[in-house]
């Protein structure tokens, strides 16, 4: 059931940002999540946070303004596996892109980001929008 709700890093980063929906559980200073419904993030301590599901995270961020969606390319040879891609848009300054691979070597971004499970497509795009709004705050 775990795997239903953001990992504590992530939720403890959606807190700082403002996170504050009602959830079914929060995360203890040791990381162990613990299921009492109607929690919110102003009840918690300071090293305590909610247990998002991640349904709840993404609807955050479209309250917000930033849109994402996750997508499966299906590979028409059937010898090759699909992938997974995650794709953003930011009302609130009319961005919008996909994730992409940096090239540490060429400085530059090169190709578009893939993955070959949707959750690990999940938790990227995730950490993508934190990130985006950490920016944008900082």
């Amino acid at each position: 059931m775990e795997e239903q709700f953001v990992p504590y890093e992530l939720a403890l980063k959606l807190k700082e940002l403002g996170f504050d929906a009602p959830c079914l559980g929060f995360y203890t200073e040791l990381e162990n999540l613990v299921i009492k419904e109607n929690v919110k993030n102003q009840d918690c301590s300071q090293d305590k946070c909610t247990a998002p599901l991640w349904q709840q995270a993404f609807d955050w961020f479209r309250n917000i303004g930033i849109h994402c969606w996750l997508t499966y390319d299906y590979p028409f040879d059937s010898e090759i596996t699909g992938s997974y891609k995650a794709s953003f848009y930011n009302h609130m300054d009319s961005s919008h892109g996909v994730l992409m691979n940096y090239s540490e070597d060429k400085h530059r971004y090169v190709g578009i980001k893939s993955f070959s499970t949707y959750k690990e497509c999940r938790l990227a795009c995730l950490e993508e929008l934190i990130e985006l709004v950490e920016t944008k705050k900082g």
